[in-house]
């Protein structure tokens, strides 16, 4: 018998008992029906009948097994510990986590800086060039009306339609 008839998410199952256990992210109740572990308690990825065993990775678990957001410690930690004391272990791609756990935005290391890490830059937002010293220099400074480059001697594209890219300038 095919334990799907129970219920969709029941793993293992008896005809005289019904749904013992279920997939994944589901626990039995009562009712022997699988529930969401979501119903125990907002963003639990897995959970036995009484209570959350692991939060999904973007939330952490509190000494009560319930699962908080990361971002209620930081807006912009998308992962982070578990416990009483919680920390962010990870940051948006815009930011870096600093030694006090803290994610802190690129620009403030380097203006027009949008991705990096605690020591450098690593990508510069549209219309600036990353250099060998990892600072975002503006291609038009170097380049006329370069509004996109590769680096500081070839323009991607042009800051007006009038003027197109040839062998790299407008």
């Amino acid at each position: 018998m095919a334990c799907s008839l129970f219920d969709a998410n029941c793993l293992n199952c008896n005809i005289s008992v019904g749904c013992m256990s279920c997939t994944g992210s589901y626990h039995i109740t009562l009712a022997g029906l699988c529930e969401s572990c979501g119903t125990l308690t907002a963003n639990c990825q897995d959970c036995n009948s009484t209570k959350c065993t692991t939060c999904n990775n973007n939330a952490y678990m509190t000494p009560l097994n319930n699962c908080i957001l990361c971002s209620n410690i930081d807006s912009n930690c998308i992962s982070c510990s578990n416990g009483t004391y919680a920390t962010c272990t990870n940051c948006l791609s815009a930011f870096y986590l600093n030694s006090s756990q803290q994610c802190v935005n690129c620009i403030t290391m380097t203006p027009f800086c949008n991705i990096c890490n605690i020591t450098t830059c690593m990508n510069c937002s549209h219309g600036y060039f990353l250099n060998s010293t990892s600072d975002c220099v503006l291609c038009s400074s170097n380049l006329s009306y370069c509004s996109d480059c590769a680096n500081l001697s070839v323009c991607l594209s042009c800051i007006n339609i009038s003027y197109t890219s040839v062998s790299g300038l407008c």
